[in-house]
């Protein structure tokens, strides 16, 4: 992962790198789908971001095909156009300094999960992440081609690492590419487990609050979100040699 104490050259071209690598990371977990989602990271020193141009799938984007925009969608780095939505990222950037990545993209569980305009309970201890963490966001308007849509989902967001997005997908931040992939990893499958445990007709057992923070501590340290990544990333490399291209 990029370190500040590497010249800012090298931050980015390392930036690059993992942002590619995130997107066939989290293909891999389905969270691909078509042309949809998009994956950003702010560009160190900049008051800017990087993301892929418009028109590639989750599983296709190398690091040539990343460009650079700032906050008002201007392209600044790289011909091709972007997605009119990253209004959705501009504005949780804006209002959060500390935010480096963010993923939003549209994984069936999630979106299945969202439509039922649920609360995500904690029912094992890699969801313990989520505990006073997640957000709801039950407004569905249709796409987000605007600042105004863009500061509304931000609200909703306040200062959660995610936000399911009914009838829409999720949202998933972190303070580095790592904290935010493994966070999209596991809501989606924290979505899923809600599902089965809704779907078996039984009572689930949930984990109490004062338990999963105690856990979430134990188990989510920083040096262990970039363990998780450095697996992830590794297994998407060597499936996919080409994304370094």
């Amino acid at each position: 992962m990029v370190t500040t104490s590497r010249p800012l050259h090298t931050q980015k071209e390392l930036l690059k790198r993992d942002l590619a690598l995130a997107f066939r990371v989290l293909e891999r977990h389905g969270h691909g789908f078509g042309l949809a989602g998009h994956i950003t990271a702010r560009s160190p020193g900049e008051d800017s971001f990087w993301v892929h141009y418009w028109g590639l799938g989750f599983d296709e984007v190398c690091v040539s095909d990343l460009v650079r925009a700032d906050m008002d969608l201007n392209v600044l780095e790289g011909e091709r156009a972007i997605n009119v939505a990253l209004h959705i990222h501009t504005r949780i950037y804006v209002a959060n300094p500390h935010i480096n990545t963010i993923i939003h993209s549209h994984p069936a569980a999630t979106v299945a999960f969202g439509a039922l305009g649920l609360p995500l309970k904690i029912y094992d201890q890699s969801s313990t992440l989520f505990e006073d963490n997640c957000a709801n966001f039950n407004e569905y308007g249709g796409l987000v081609v605007d600042k105004a849509e863009g500061e509304a989902l931000a609200a909703a967001l306040a200062n959660k690492q995610v936000a399911i997005l009914q009838n829409h997908g999720l949202l998933a931040t972190g303070g580095n590419i790592a904290e935010a992939v493994i966070a999209a990893i596991q809501l989606e499958r924290s979505c899923a487990l809600n599902l089965a445990i809704l779907q078996s007709g039984q009572p689930g057992i949930e984990i109490s609050p004062e338990v999963a923070r105690l856990t979430r501590k134990q188990i989510y340290r920083p040096e262990s979100f970039l363990n998780h990544w450095a697996y992830h990333s590794r297994r998407a490399l060597a499936a996919n040699p080409d994304v370094l291209q």
